[in-house]
């Protein structure tokens, strides 16, 4: 057979299906005519086509024996047998994936999350989810981050969204995200009308925080560092949603990360002005996973999701 030199690409982009499936055919058969017999066509027409394929390609596939002699594989028909089996394959595991995916959509995904985080953070993500997998459900604890933590097992969560969290027996943090910190002010306050604020200058004014030791003292420690002065701590609550009504009200400001643009709670009542210094852990989302217990096709969706969701928001 005549041979010419063609770029594989071209090769490759001007190859159609239906030669490679007749010439898988033939190999696997043995012959032209049981093929057709399989293919339900005219063995003359898997005759075209095997030739049209090795015109393409260059190169002779095929040994043709004489009358019923059948066919044998050259080298190159051998190496393509071996490829095209390979990427049928993958095809099938592609095919039984699709399938597994569309079994997943439906089941119960439980989720624990302080209630800011559940605003913010979960019921904006919901929309586009339930209505993509209007069979799962999924059941959000709220609660404070140490009683999720305690619980967890208890409560059988498949996610936990907390901030400042722990290594813990039990848990495992798939995926963590570094928050703006803002201070948190009543719409006309001083601080309210700047483009940014400082630890030091939030300090002169009585504050509203989060009951949680850890994080309480954390930013207290640093804001004593910045202004010189242990600033005044009027309310102490497990609910960030409870801080923001307390400031709504002219009673003191809040420090809290928050969520820029479409994800972030917006309260006319509200000023949110970013402060420039970080606080490292204590503004850092964690979002864990079990590690003693296989998840369910439902959980892990939902997880895949709102950690893809939350990265591109959280860039």
């Amino acid at each position: 057979m005549k041979t010419s030199k063609i770029a594989p690409s071209s090769i490759a982009n001007s190859l159609s299906a239906a030669p490679i499936r007749y010439f898988f055919e033939v190999s696997q058969a043995g012959s032209f005519r049981q093929a057709a017999e399989k293919l339900g066509i005219a063995s003359s027409a898997v005759h075209r086509q095997v030739g049209l394929l090795e015109a393409q390609l260059g190169t002779a596939l095929l040994q043709r024996g004489r009358g019923r002699e059948g066919v044998r594989l050259t080298a190159a028909g051998e190496l393509l047998v071996y490829r095209i089996s390979r990427a049928m394959r993958e095809v099938s595991i592609g095919i039984a994936e699709i399938d597994d995916l569309r079994k997943v959509r439906r089941g119960k995904v439980r989720v624990g999350s302080p209630d800011m985080l559940a605003i913010d953070a979960i019921a904006p993500f919901l929309r586009q989810f339930l209505e993509d997998n209007p069979r799962i459900e999924v059941d959000v604890r709220i609660a404070d981050k140490a009683e999720l933590l305690a619980n967890h097992e208890r409560l059988q969560f498949d996610l936990l969204l907390s901030f400042n969290t722990p290594q813990l027996i039990g848990l495992k943090v798939l995926a963590e995200f570094e928050m703006q910190s803002y201070a948190v002010v009543p719409a006309g306050h001083p601080i309210s009308a700047k483009d940014f604020t400082s630890l030091a200058e939030c300090a002169q004014f009585p504050l509203a925080l989060i009951n949680d030791p850890a994080v309480k003292e954390g930013i207290l420690t640093r804001m004593e560092a910045t202004a010189g002065f242990k600033p005044r701590v009027v309310v102490t609550t497990n609910s960030y949603a409870f801080m923001r009504e307390v400031v709504a009200s002219g009673s003191a400001i809040s420090i809290q990360a928050a969520f820029e643009g479409e994800l972030r709670y917006r309260n006319p009542e509200l000023a949110y002005v970013p402060i420039r210094e970080s606080l490292g852990r204590f503004s850092t989302l964690g979002c864990l996973v079990p590690v003693s217990r296989r998840l369910s096709a439902a959980a892990d969706l939902f997880i895949g999701s709102i950690t893809a969701s939350l990265a591109s928001r959280l860039a």
